[in-house]
Protein backbone atom coordinates (compact mmCIF):
# COMPACT_ATOMS: atom_id res chain seq x y z
CA UNK A 1 0.00 0.00 0.00
CA UNK A 2 1.37 3.42 -0.88
CA UNK A 3 0.23 6.61 0.76
CA UNK A 4 0.18 9.93 -0.98
CA UNK A 5 -0.98 13.03 0.83
CA UNK A 6 -0.78 16.67 -0.16
CA UNK A 7 2.19 16.15 -2.45
CA UNK A 8 4.21 13.84 -0.17
CA UNK A 9 5.00 10.24 -1.09
CA UNK A 10 5.42 7.68 1.67
CA UNK A 11 5.38 3.89 1.61
CA UNK A 12 3.65 1.27 3.74
CA UNK A 13 3.30 -2.49 3.60
CA UNK A 14 1.76 -3.83 0.40
CA UNK A 15 -1.00 -6.33 0.75
CA UNK A 16 -1.48 -8.53 -2.28
CA UNK A 17 -4.76 -10.38 -2.26
CA UNK A 18 -6.79 -12.19 -4.86
CA UNK A 19 -10.30 -11.43 -3.76
CA UNK A 20 -13.61 -11.43 -5.53
CA UNK A 21 -14.99 -7.92 -5.13
CA UNK A 22 -18.64 -7.22 -4.65
CA UNK A 23 -18.97 -3.92 -6.49
CA UNK A 24 -21.83 -1.64 -7.25
CA UNK A 25 -21.50 1.40 -9.53
CA UNK A 26 -21.80 4.67 -7.62
CA UNK A 27 -25.00 6.57 -8.07
CA UNK A 28 -23.61 10.13 -8.20
CA UNK A 29 -21.07 9.71 -10.99
CA UNK A 30 -20.76 12.01 -13.98
CA UNK A 31 -18.38 10.37 -16.49
CA UNK A 32 -16.41 12.57 -18.86
CA UNK A 33 -14.21 11.07 -21.60
CA UNK A 34 -10.79 12.72 -22.04
CA UNK A 35 -10.70 15.81 -24.20
CA UNK A 36 -14.48 16.27 -24.16
CA UNK A 37 -16.57 18.65 -22.08
CA UNK A 38 -15.29 18.75 -18.51
CA UNK A 39 -17.55 19.32 -15.50
CA UNK A 40 -17.81 22.96 -14.48
CA UNK A 41 -15.17 23.65 -11.89
CA UNK A 42 -12.67 21.10 -13.24
CA UNK A 43 -10.30 23.57 -14.90
CA UNK A 44 -9.66 25.69 -11.79
CA UNK A 45 -8.03 22.87 -9.76
CA UNK A 46 -6.39 21.52 -12.95
CA UNK A 47 -4.71 24.87 -13.64
CA UNK A 48 -3.67 25.16 -10.00
CA UNK A 49 -2.06 21.68 -10.04
CA UNK A 50 -0.59 21.52 -13.56
CA UNK A 51 -0.25 25.17 -14.60
CA UNK A 52 -2.27 27.60 -16.69
CA UNK A 53 -1.41 25.81 -19.93
CA UNK A 54 -2.94 22.47 -18.84
CA UNK A 55 -3.71 20.43 -21.94
CA UNK A 56 -7.40 19.38 -21.94
CA UNK A 57 -6.63 16.30 -24.10
CA UNK A 58 -4.55 14.91 -21.21
CA UNK A 59 -7.20 15.65 -18.57
CA UNK A 60 -10.25 13.65 -17.46
CA UNK A 61 -12.60 14.59 -14.63
CA UNK A 62 -15.63 13.19 -12.87
CA UNK A 63 -17.89 14.42 -10.12
CA UNK A 64 -18.70 11.79 -7.51
CA UNK A 65 -18.76 11.51 -3.73
CA UNK A 66 -15.48 9.66 -3.03
CA UNK A 67 -15.05 11.11 0.48
CA UNK A 68 -18.34 9.79 1.91
CA UNK A 69 -19.51 13.22 3.04
CA UNK A 70 -22.64 13.25 0.88
CA UNK A 71 -21.31 15.91 -1.53
CA UNK A 72 -19.84 15.33 -5.00
CA UNK A 73 -16.07 15.74 -5.16
CA UNK A 74 -14.08 16.61 -8.28
CA UNK A 75 -11.91 13.62 -9.24
CA UNK A 76 -9.19 14.62 -11.71
CA UNK A 77 -6.83 12.50 -13.80
CA UNK A 78 -3.96 14.13 -15.69
CA UNK A 79 -1.28 12.58 -17.87
CA UNK A 80 1.87 14.48 -16.86
CA UNK A 81 4.46 14.06 -19.61
CA UNK A 82 6.74 16.77 -18.18
CA UNK A 83 7.50 15.10 -14.84
CA UNK A 84 11.26 14.88 -14.14
CA UNK A 85 10.70 11.24 -13.08
CA UNK A 86 9.17 10.36 -16.45
CA UNK A 87 5.52 10.19 -17.50
CA UNK A 88 3.09 9.76 -14.60
CA UNK A 89 -0.66 9.65 -14.18
CA UNK A 90 -1.59 12.18 -11.53
CA UNK A 91 -4.84 11.64 -9.64
CA UNK A 92 -6.41 14.35 -7.50
CA UNK A 93 -9.52 14.71 -5.35
CA UNK A 94 -10.88 18.21 -4.69
CA UNK A 95 -13.61 18.48 -2.06
CA UNK A 96 -16.21 21.22 -2.51
CA UNK A 97 -15.60 24.22 -0.28
CA UNK A 98 -11.90 23.40 0.23
CA UNK A 99 -9.03 25.64 -0.81
CA UNK A 100 -6.99 24.61 -3.83
CA UNK A 101 -4.00 24.08 -1.53
CA UNK A 102 -5.98 21.29 0.19
CA UNK A 103 -6.35 19.02 -2.85
CA UNK A 104 -5.34 15.39 -2.22
CA UNK A 105 -2.93 14.18 -4.91
CA UNK A 106 -1.15 10.94 -5.84
CA UNK A 107 1.08 9.83 -8.73
CA UNK A 108 1.12 6.51 -10.57
CA UNK A 109 4.03 5.36 -12.75
CA UNK A 110 3.79 3.43 -16.01
CA UNK A 111 5.55 0.11 -16.63
CA UNK A 112 7.72 0.13 -13.51
CA UNK A 113 8.18 -2.47 -10.79
CA UNK A 114 6.11 -0.38 -8.37
CA UNK A 115 3.12 -2.15 -6.82
CA UNK A 116 0.84 0.62 -8.10
CA UNK A 117 2.35 1.05 -11.57
CA UNK A 118 0.02 1.08 -14.54
CA UNK A 119 0.84 -1.17 -17.48
CA UNK A 120 1.52 -0.10 -21.04
CA UNK A 121 2.40 3.18 -22.67
CA UNK A 122 1.64 6.44 -20.80
CA UNK A 123 -1.98 7.44 -21.39
CA UNK A 124 -5.22 8.31 -19.61
CA UNK A 125 -6.90 5.17 -18.28
CA UNK A 126 -10.52 4.16 -17.71
CA UNK A 127 -11.77 5.59 -14.43
CA UNK A 128 -14.86 4.24 -12.69
CA UNK A 129 -16.32 5.18 -9.31
CA UNK A 130 -17.65 2.15 -7.43
CA UNK A 131 -19.10 1.42 -4.02
CA UNK A 132 -17.46 -1.75 -2.64
CA UNK A 133 -17.85 -3.75 0.54
CA UNK A 134 -15.73 -2.60 3.53
CA UNK A 135 -14.08 -6.05 3.75
CA UNK A 136 -13.01 -5.74 0.11
CA UNK A 137 -11.49 -2.32 0.85
CA UNK A 138 -9.52 -3.92 3.68
CA UNK A 139 -8.42 -6.80 1.44
CA UNK A 140 -7.26 -4.38 -1.27
CA UNK A 141 -5.47 -1.87 0.97
CA UNK A 142 -4.66 -3.64 4.24
CA UNK A 143 -5.67 -0.36 5.87
CA UNK A 144 -8.02 -0.42 8.86
CA UNK A 145 -7.87 2.91 10.70
CA UNK A 146 -9.14 5.54 10.32
CA UNK A 147 -12.07 4.27 8.26
CA UNK A 148 -11.56 4.31 4.52
CA UNK A 149 -14.48 5.51 2.40
CA UNK A 150 -15.75 2.49 0.41
CA UNK A 151 -16.50 4.68 -2.63
CA UNK A 152 -13.48 3.61 -4.68
CA UNK A 153 -11.90 5.05 -7.81
CA UNK A 154 -11.05 2.08 -10.02
CA UNK A 155 -8.35 2.72 -12.61
CA UNK A 156 -8.28 0.17 -15.41
CA UNK A 157 -5.39 0.17 -17.88
CA UNK A 158 -6.88 -3.01 -19.50
CA UNK A 159 -3.51 -4.78 -19.23
CA UNK A 160 -3.04 -5.40 -15.49
CA UNK A 161 -5.28 -5.65 -12.40
CA UNK A 162 -7.13 -2.48 -11.51
CA UNK A 163 -5.53 0.06 -9.23
CA UNK A 164 -7.97 1.30 -6.58
CA UNK A 165 -7.91 4.70 -4.89
CA UNK A 166 -9.82 5.38 -1.69
CA UNK A 167 -9.92 8.34 0.67
CA UNK A 168 -9.49 8.34 4.43
CA UNK A 169 -9.45 11.10 7.05
CA UNK A 170 -6.01 12.67 7.30
CA UNK A 171 -4.29 15.42 9.21
CA UNK A 172 -5.98 18.80 9.71
CA UNK A 173 -9.31 17.58 8.32
CA UNK A 174 -7.81 16.84 4.90
CA UNK A 175 -8.25 13.54 3.04
CA UNK A 176 -5.47 11.04 2.39
CA UNK A 177 -5.51 8.87 -0.71
CA UNK A 178 -5.04 5.18 0.03
CA UNK A 179 -4.00 2.97 -2.91
CA UNK A 180 -4.90 -0.69 -3.21
CA UNK A 181 -4.53 -3.47 -5.69
CA UNK A 182 -5.21 -7.18 -5.75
Amino acid sequence: MLWHHAGRRTAGAAVLCAVALATTPATAETPVPPGEHLPSGAMEPARFLWGPEVEPGRLAAREADVTCDGRPDMVLQYLDLESPDGPVLTMAVHQPGRNLEEISVTWLDFDSVAFTALCGAPRLVDMEIMQIEPQSVLDLTGYTAPPVCPQGIALNDTLCDRVWLFTAPGEYGLRDIVIGRR
